[in-house]
């Protein structure tokens, strides 16, 4: 999906849903278990894929893996947490989907990494047990959310 965006276009994903974290589903093993999908590490991927990764390179960071997305993710929780139900407001809403739209309400000109900041202390004020998730690249963060109002 993200491979097909136009060029200069850029996605803003937003998840306030069970397991938000980074937007992988918990699904149904044989054994009735659930379970969630946890990427194996780089030096095993590479092998999955018939490369060997040099051990000099096992461990050790492999650049920016955010550099070239061209997508900010803003998830509730952390993928072993869950994005609590809420009534704030006299209305029912997710968590973090109320502590992001304050943010952005309260400052329509902030970054993706301020808003996501301000919602994480909203959040962490309200004891909501959940750590909101940002992902993107650098330059992406840095960037006013949705445009701010210029």
């Amino acid at each position: 999906m993200f491979k097909k965006l136009p060029d200069g276009v850029n996605l803003t994903m937003i998840c306030d849903s069970f397991h938000s974290g980074s937007m992988s589903r918990s699904i149904d093993n044989p054994n009735g278990n659930r379970v969630k999908f946890l990427a194996p590490p780089i030096d095993i991927r590479h092998r999955s894929f018939g490369k060997q990764l040099p051990k000099s390179k096992i461990g050790k960071k492999q650049g920016d893996r955010n550099k070239f997305q061209r997508h900010v993710l803003l998830s509730g929780c952390k993928d072993d947490q869950t994005s609590a139900d809420a009534h704030i407001g006299g209305q029912y809403q997710g968590a973090f989907t109320w502590a992001l739209t304050k943010a952005v309400k309260d400052n329509p000109n902030c970054t993706f990494r301020q808003a996501h900041r301000e919602a994480l202390k909203l959040i962490k004020l309200r004891k909501y047990a959940q750590t909101p998730q940002i992902s993107g690249s650098a330059e992406l963060l840095e960037r006013p959310i949705f445009g701010g109002t210029k």
